[in-house]
């Protein structure tokens, strides 16, 4: 009995820790929904997580342009992925109907928007 407890737990464990890294592994798909969701909402503490450093000053700029303009809010939320190329340490996210790309980088193993990427 006490050996089925014991497997029980472990499994349980296992499990829990599964999601724990499953939920800190953001594919860049996942990240950049997540920022234009943060984009959309007004709300910078969760844009500037999801994007990089020297993005953070240019996040202030998108989101008081986005908040002012009904249509950029309605583009984003109807905004559809058409397809992701992924490099090492960077990424690109295409939207159906864009023809420049939402730039990716890791740091420090997390994916993040990189708005400075972009102007490059």
């Amino acid at each position: 009995m006490l050996k089925k407890i014991t497997q029980g737990l472990s499994v349980f464990a296992a499990s829990i820790a599964m999601l724990f890294v499953a939920g800190c592994s953001d594919s860049p798909e996942d990240v950049v929904v997540k920022y234009m969701e943060a984009i959309i909402d007004g709300d910078i503490k969760a844009a500037n997580k999801f994007s990089t450093q020297p993005s953070h000053e240019m996040n202030k700029f998108v989101m008081a342009k986005v908040s002012s303009n009904a249509d950029a809010k309605a583009a984003l939320k109807k905004a559809e992925i058409e397809k992701v190329e992924i490099e090492v340490d960077t990424a690109k996210v295409y939207f159906k109907g864009q023809h420049s790309p939402t730039k990716l980088k890791k740091e420090d193993g997390v994916w993040k928007v990189d708005l400075e990427g972009a102007r490059k």
